[in-house]
């Protein structure tokens, strides 16, 4: 049985926007089993007391039970690792010492002024009774039908079993966060069981993969000018390319780059070949009018493979290459057809 799933790009705290967006498109082409959002979820900065303000008086009538979401929302957040924390430590360290123990009293003091502040930046508050830990694994309810899927995992969502494999956060780079390293390792117990069969339905991620331009011809390069301007060599995260390779999951879903952007199709290679179609979604409300929202029907549970009769053009896998996983432009190729 297909589920119909809604996909959302950065809301930026337009909690508003968003579920006015969602009950527009759920009445004219629903009904949807679940939302997901990637990208920010919240504002961009955390710190902005104005910007959080407002999400806050945006979402205090759902949490009241004034209004209703229509459709359950599961959401990411795209916030840089510790960002509000960093600056928040500057400000709060000591002067620098003059003495041998005054030093070594002032690390100890440094120490702590940025854990206190690590703490406190990656929790989210949204009024009376609505605190949101960024770092938690097992997310949180912000209120009825809008959940926050937590900072990395492997979960099944929605009444029909969708198994969606997420990551939080922005700027990995090639840096693996702990929650992250923690999710490979459970990839790599169930691979060895049973549950292995099932495989990945949805992976949801803030930043790209790195390398996802590769083996595609110019015309199906991602937009706008000004992102292709820049080194695609390096647009992405070789961490989240790692993990899309590991998981080969049916959708790739991410945000964060303002720009709605549909790859190829690609092959993940022996042994099952399944195939996976990347997506990057725009911002919601985004003034350039990129798409924000994408609608697709999914049975959770069965993947597709190169062998079936899959429409339209097939590329290898961007993440392995025959010279040992190069990505520069200098590997791109022209994709190739499947039967």
């Amino acid at each position: 049985w297909k589920m119909k799933i809604l996909v959302c790009g950065d809301v930026n705290g337009r909690v508003k926007k968003l579920v006015s967006r969602v009950a527009k498109v759920n009445a004219a082409h629903g009904p949807f089993a679940l939302v997901l959002c990637v990208g920010r979820f919240f504002p961009a900065s955390l710190g902005d007391a104005a910007l959080m303000a407002k999400m806050t008086q945006e979402i205090a009538p759902f949490a009241a039970g004034q209004k209703s979401i229509p459709v359950p929302i599961y959401f990411t957040h795209g916030r840089p690792p510790h960002s509000d924390a960093d600056s928040a430590t500057a400000s709060a360290a000591p002067a620098t010492a003059t003495t041998s123990g005054d030093a070594a009293e002032n690390v100890a003091a440094a120490d702590e002024a940025k854990q206190q502040a690590t703490a406190k930046s990656n929790t989210v508050k949204l009024g009376e009774g609505i605190e949101i830990d960024l770092d938690s694994e097992h997310g949180a309810v912000v209120c009825d039908n809008l959940h926050y899927l937590g900072s990395a995992g492997l979960r099944s969502v929605g009444k029909e079993g969708l198994r969606v494999c997420f990551v939080s956060g922005i700027g990995h780079g090639d840096r693996k966060s702990d929650a992250v390293a923690a999710l490979e390792a459970t990839l790599d117990a169930q691979r060895k069981s049973e549950e292995a069969a099932y495989g990945v339905d949805l992976l949801l991620t803030s930043e790209w993969p790195l390398g996802v331009h590769r083996l595609l011809a110019d015309d199906k390069l991602p937009g706008p000018q000004s992102m292709l301007d820049a080194p695609r060599s390096r647009l992405g995260s070789s961490v989240v390319a790692g993990l899309a390779a590991r998981v080969r999951p049916r959708y790739h879903f991410a945000g964060s780059q303002d720009v709605f952007f549909e790859r190829l199709p690609y092959t993940n290679g022996p042994p099952d070949h399944i195939v996976t179609r990347f997506l990057a979604i725009a911002p919601v409300g985004n003034k350039d009018k990129q798409r924000n929202m994408y609608a697709f029907a999914c049975e959770p549970g069965q993947p597709q493979k190169a062998s079936d009769n899959i429409k339209g053009t097939v590329t290898a896998s961007p993440y392995t290459t025959p010279n040992g996983g190069d990505d520069g432009d200098d590997a791109r190729t022209n994709s190739s057809s499947s039967s």
